[in-house]
C-alpha cells in the first residue's frame, strides 16, 4: 500500500499519444468494474473504444457511429453491457458492447437504440449502479430524464422526469446508494435526489431533493453573493465524496452528506510548494466544459483528484481525510466576517448575513501532467493501473504513466516538461483567430483518411488552437465575482459587506 501511495506521489512524467480521433476529444470513460476499456467520443461523431488488457495499446479496438453532432459524454452500463452517448444533435444512443472482447469483431457500426426525448443537447449520462438497463440523463432543455428499457423494450420514451427553469449540465448516481442521484445545472444548484421520490413527485425543480450543496461564495472585499455555473459534478468511488467543478473558479470538495464543501483545489504554488513565479500560467477553469475525475489505483478508496486547465496542463491533488478536512474548515460569524477577516478570504454561505463556511485551500497539487498544446477538457484516472488519461482540444489522447514501461504498453516517452506559451496578441495571431472562427467543419473518412485528408486533419487541428488561443487571450483569466450570477439573496440586502 505505501508502494502504491510513493509511486503516485512520485508524478507521472511519461507518456504515449493514442491516435484515433480526427477533432476534439470531448469525453473519456474507464469500464466498469476492472477498467479493461476506455471509451472516447468527441466532435469527429465517432465513440472509440480501446482494450486496456492489449500487450501495446496504440489504436481503437472498436468503432462506433451514429451521432449527428459533436458528442460531449459517454458511461457504461453497471456489467459493461452497453454504453451510453450523448450529443448536441440532442440524441442519446445505445451500443451493445457484450461480445467486445471477441478480436475478430473490429468494428461494430450502428447503435441498439436511439433515445429522442431531449429537446437540445445532452450534457450527462449516467448508468444505474446495478442495472444495464437503466440510466438518467440530463440536457441543456431543463430536463433530467429516467430511461428503464426493460418497462417498454419497445420504445425509447423516458419513463420520468424533472424540469428546470434553468439547463441542466449533469447528473450521477452514486456509486453504492442506488436511489441517490445528483444534479447540477448553470445556475449553480447541485441537488442530491431520491429517485423513489424525484420521479413520483411530479416535475417540480426541486423533486426529490434531500440534501442541496451550497454554491453561494462571498468575498469580504465585495459587496454581494454570487453562485458561479456548475458545469460536471463526480463522486468517488465509494460515494463519500462529491466534486463540483464550478466555472470560473476551482474544484471544490464536498462530504457526500454535508451541504458546505471542506475543500478547493487551486493552483496557487506549484508541486513541492514553491509559488508560482510571476508571469506563469497556473490552474484556470473558464473556457470549455471540464471534467474531473476521482482515483487512487490498487487503492481501497479514492485519495487523488485530477482536472485539466485552461493552461495546457493537468493537476493532480491528494485528498486529505475528511475528518482532518472538517477539522481545518472554518465556520466564521457574519459580525467577524465584517470585522476581523481577510478581505481576500472567500466563504460559502446561504446569505448576505449568514455565517460563512471557508474550506481548506488545497493550493498545492502533488503533481502535474504536461503532454498537450492547448486546453485540457477531460482527465481520467485508471480504478487499477497507475495510469492517467487526458484529453482536449487536440485530436489525441495523452496516456500518462510514472514508469516508462507498463504490461500494456511497451514503452513510453519522457514528456516534455516546458508547456507551449500562448502567442502575443498581435496582427498575425488576430488573422489566425478570425481564420479559426470562420471556418467551415471538414468532413472527413474517420476510418480510412487518404493522404490530403490527414494534412487537411493536421490543418483543422492547428486552427483549432489558433481558435482557442484568441479566446483565451480575450478572455484572460475572468473573476467569477463580476461574471458569476448574483443570488436572489443578497439582492436587496443592504447590509455593507466591505465594512470593516
Amino acid at each position: 500500500m505505501e508502494r502504491l501511495h510513493t509511486i503516485f506521489d512520485s508524478g507521472f512524467p511519461y507518456s504515449r499519444r493514442l491516435e484515433g480521433h480526427k477533432s476534439c476529444v470531448n469525453a473519456l470513460d474507464f469500464s466498469s468494474g476492472n477498467g479493461r476499456w476506455l471509451a472516447s467520443a468527441g466532435d469527429d461523431l465517432l465513440v472509440l473504444l480501446w482494450d486496456f488488457y492489449q500487450e501495446d495499446v496504440k489504436v481503437p479496438s472498436h468503432s462506433f457511429h451514429g451521432h449527428r453532432a459533436n458528442v460531449f459524454c459517454l458511461d457504461f452500463s453497471s456489467h459493461n453491457q452497453y454504453i451510453y452517448s450523448g450529443s448536441t444533435d440532442e440524441l442519446i444512443l445505445k451500443y451493445d458492447i457484450s461480445r467486445a472482447g471477441d478480436p475478430s469483431l473490429v468494428h461494430q457500426g450502428p447503435p441498439l437504440a436511439v433515445f429522442t426525448s431531449h429537446d437540445d443537447s445532452v450534457r450527462a449520462v449516467s448508468c444505474h449502479p446495478q442495472n444495464d438497463e437503466i440510466f438518467l440523463s440530463a440536457s441543456e432543455d431543463g430536463t433530467v430524464l429516467l430511461h428503464d428499457t426493460r418497462a417498454q423494450e419497445s420504445s425509447t420514451r423516458a419513463c420520468g422526469k424533472i424540469s428546470n427553469s434553468s439547463e441542466f449540465t449533469d447528473v450521477q448516481y452514486h456509486p453504492q446508494l442506488e436511489s441517490l442521484f445528483v444534479t447540477a445545472d448553470n445556475r449553480g444548484h447541485v441537488r442530491l435526489r431520491d429517485s423513489r421520490m424525484a420521479f413520483a413527485s411530479g416535475a417540480r425543480e426541486d423533486a426529490g431533493t434531500v440534501l442541496q450543496y451550497e454554491s453561494s461564495i462571498s468575498r469580504k472585499s465585495v459587496p454581494r453573493i454570487v453562485r458561479p455555473e456548475t458545469s460536471s459534478v463526480r463522486f468517488d468511488r465509494q460515494g463519500k465524496m462529491l466534486a463540483v467543478t464550478f466555472l470560473h473558479y476551482f474544484p471544490t470538495i464536498y462530504d457526500f452528506s454535508d451541504p458546505f464543501p471542506l475543500a478547493v483545489c487551486s493552483g496557487a504554488r506549484a508541486p513541492g510548494g514553491l509559488p508560482i513565479p510571476d508571469g506563469e500560467r497556473t490552474f484556470v477553469n473558464s473556457c470549455t466544459i471540464k471534467h474531473g475525475s476521482f482515483g487512487g489505483p490498487g487503492l481501497d478508496e479514492d485519495i487523488y483528484y485530477s482536472m485539466g486547465s485552461d493552461d495546457f496542463r493537468t493537476y493532480v491533488w491528494k485528498i486529505p481525510e475528511l475528518s482532518e478536512l472538517r477539522a481545518k474548515r472554518r465556520e466564521v460569524s457574519w459580525e467577524d466576517w465584517t470585522t476581523t477577516e481577510s478581505p481576500r478570504t472567500v466563504g460559502f454561505t446561504t446569505k448576505m448575513t449568514a455565517e460563512r463556511h471557508v474550506p481548506v485551500e488545497l493550493d498545492t497539487p502533488i503533481f502535474r501532467l504536461n503532454g498537450h498544446r492547448s486546453i485540457v477538457n477531460t482527465t481520467l484516472i485508471h480504478p487499477h493501473f497507475p495510469q492517467i488519461v487526458t484529453a482536449g482540444i487536440e485530436r489525441h489522447i495523452t496516456l500518462h504513466s510514472p514508469s516508462a514501461f507498463a504490461p500494456n504498453v511497451t514503452a513510453f516517452e519522457l514528456t516534455d516538461p516546458n508547456v507551449r506559451r500562448l502567442p502575443e496578441a498581435n496582427r498575425e495571431q488576430t488573422r489566425r483567430y478570425l481564420e479559426a472562427a470562420l471556418r467551415e467543419p471538414q468532413n472527413f473518412d474517420v476510418e480510412s483518411p487518404s493522404h490530403s485528408e490527414v494534412n487537411a486533419i493536421d490543418a483543422e487541428e492547428e486552427s483549432t488552437v489558433a481558435l482557442f488561443d484568441g479566446i483565451l487571450l480575450s478572455t484572460g483569466a475572468p473573476n467569477v465575482f463580476t461574471t458569476a450570477t448574483q443570488t436572489e439573496d443578497d439582492v436587496d440586502s443592504d447590509v455593507d459587506a466591505t465594512a470593516t
